[in-house]
């Protein structure tokens, strides 16, 4: 007789129901993925609005210093293996279970390398806050390597509602506790609490939303083919991660906190639209292309479809953003971000292409090609880091 925790865990691991109205619910995921983000954008638009007057550049710039280093460590959070849980065909409670013990430990060992590192960081770049900061944040690997299977499991079946409840919720809280905070005067503080609250948050409600339980970890299960996929997924994130950052790294060796200040946030801005839009796509567009992995029709009517969708909306927001990202800028953010602003004026120039450019990835995951999309990433990555460096003197 089956238990009420074993029914709950199998109804996770079939997909057989999804294919017999795929596009409804494809459509469905997407249109929740849409709704998600563009309820956190105004959530963290309003907040951002709030906190850059509640605090200065220089905040902004310190707490962006130990991100850049986080940020790298973070890809490693889930291993690849959120990805590998939605591509895979078939899996079962014990293979879920392995993957999700898996995650757990390289979280933690993650958080502790972290903590080792944040003495170092904080001698780079000459700011000794930058010591505790880092030690907090690191509690972000640990919740995050504990929900990693349950938000997969929800992205597998495109139970996008549930995924975009949680996310909402996690930065509701997340940026109430910053807000309070900076009232309160705690400074760079109330951005390290934001992003330690989140953390805590999102793996609560994953919990919640999701009720998979695990059980222990087993031999034999089938999980070395996905872990070799999420190593090559991890290759590629450290490489893209890398590239993306580099510019940021150097900026605050070299100029220090405030120059990063304005630059982080209008680097910040530039990659909103893609974040809102392609990055949560992601999961729906992996989930949905997998399961047509052997109907190469539907699955490129599918793709061309989707990347219409991109160009029609990220196009007109480039050109847009290009002409009044300045103005928007000292609207919403007050005069000490005009520097920003400039800085945006020019990055909006190349948020449409950006918005498709993301797309790509999307076919290498649902074909489980991870080894391909690596190759391809060494090849933009010398061409970033080229670019990146001409550019520094300037």
């Amino acid at each position: 007789m089956k238990t009420s925790k074993s029914i709950h865990n199998n109804k996770y691991f079939s997909t057989k129901n999804l294919k017999r109205d795929l596009k409804k619910r494809s459509i469905m995921g997407a249109g929740a993925t849409v709704f998600n983000q563009g309820t956190i954008y105004f959530i963290q638009m309003i907040s951002t609005i709030i906190l850059a007057r509640l605090l200065t550049p220089n905040d902004f710039g310190l707490v962006a210093m130990a991100l850049s280093i986080f940020g790298f460590f973070k890809m490693f959070r889930n291993f690849g293996l959120m990805d590998a849980t939605v591509q895979r065909e078939n899996i079962d409670n014990k293979l879920i279970s392995t993957l999700f013990w898996i995650n757990t430990a390289f979280g933690l060992t993650i958080a502790l390398l972290f903590m080792g590192l944040a003495p170092l960081i904080a001698w780079f770049y000459e700011e000794p806050q930058l010591k505790l900061i880092s030690i907090l944040i690191s509690l972000d690997f640990v919740f995050g390597g504990l929900s990693t299977q349950h938000r997969a499991l929800l992205k597998r079946n495109l139970q996008m509602y549930r995924w975009s409840a949680n996310e909402i919720i996690a930065n509701i809280i997340s940026y109430l506790t910053a807000i309070l905070l900076a009232l309160r005067g705690y400074g760079y503080w109330a951005l390290v609490a934001r992003h330690v609250v989140f953390a805590v948050a999102q793996a609560i409600g994953s919990w919640i939303v999701c009720l998979w339980r695990p059980g222990l970890p087993s031999f034999g299960t089938g999980a070395r083919p996905m872990i070799k996929f999420g190593i090559n997924m991890l290759g590629n994130y450290s490489i893209r991660y890398f590239t993306e950052n580099v510019d940021k790294i150097l900026l605050g060796w070299r100029h220090g906190p405030q120059a990063l200040g304005y630059y982080h946030k209008a680097y910040h801005l530039f990659l909103a639209p893609a974040q809102q839009l392609t990055v949560p796509l992601t999961g729906v567009a992996v989930a949905t292309l997998s399961r047509l992995c052997n109907e190469e029709e539907k699955y490129r009517r599918y793709f061309l479809n989707a990347i219409g969708m991109v160009a029609f909306i990220g196009m007109p927001i480039s050109a847009i953003l290009t002409i009044t990202g300045n103005d928007i800028i000292l609207l919403l953010l007050g005069p000490q971000w005009e520097k920003a602003g400039e800085i945006f004026s020019v990055f909006g120039v190349g948020i449409g292409i950006q918005l498709l450019y993301g797309t790509h990835a999307w076919l290498h995951i649902s074909l489980g090609r991870t080894d391909r999309w690596l190759r391809w990433s060494f090849i933009a990555a010398i061409v970033i880091i080229i670019s990146f460096m001409i550019g520094f003197p300037f």
